[in-house]
């Protein structure tokens, strides 16, 4: 959660959003991975089904669809338009997708099965540079978890952010 708030805070300057939206990513965060109560077999599907239905969460309509788009796209394919006319209120769509591709590039960092990484963040106009420093034993692992960077595609394509990923290791 606090990753995902460092790259809004970063690309704030080129996203312009209003500050709501930063409680809205922060319920995405909070919310994406609640499927995998369930198991992590297709927890994605799961976990947006249960979000879109929890009608005690203390949370807007909206922000409740955010938490459930979240759930459902922060892995795998990044959502058509028909998926975004499905899952989202029509004047929400173009700031929840750059929300989504900001909770993509964190999750694409979050390896919990590894020791957490020192990570390092840095922007230079449209490029957004991410140091990871990992600890000698699971530099390969966490080579090998961001080699596709697909998860950062979409940051390119909702804000022309170009992603400049390191990986350094660090004796303990």
């Amino acid at each position: 959660m606090e990753l995902a708030q460092g790259i809004y805070g970063l690309l704030q300057p080129i996203h312009e959003l209003p500050p709501r939206y930063r409680r809205m990513l922060r319920i995405g965060a909070l919310v994406h991975d609640v499927g995998r109560y369930l198991g992590p077999r297709r927890h994605h599907i799961r976990g947006a089904r249960i979000i879109a239905k929890a009608s005690r969460l203390d949370v807007t309509l909206d922000e409740r669809a955010f938490g459930a788009y979240a759930a459902r796209f922060h892995r795998g394919a990044t959502p058509s338009a028909d998926e975004n006319a499905q899952w989202l209120p029509s004047n929400h769509v173009r700031p929840m997708r750059i929300l989504l591709a900001i909770l993509r590039a964190a999750d694409a960092l979050d390896k919990r099965r590894l020791a957490p990484p020192t990570i390092l963040l840095k922007r230079d106009g449209y490029q957004l540079s991410i140091t990871v420093i990992t600890a000698e034993t699971h530099h390969d692992a966490i080579c090998n978890a961001l080699a596709s960077r697909r998860k950062f595609r979409m940051l390119r394509d909702e804000l022309d952010v170009s992603v400049r990923l390191k990986v350094r290791r660090e004796r303990i």
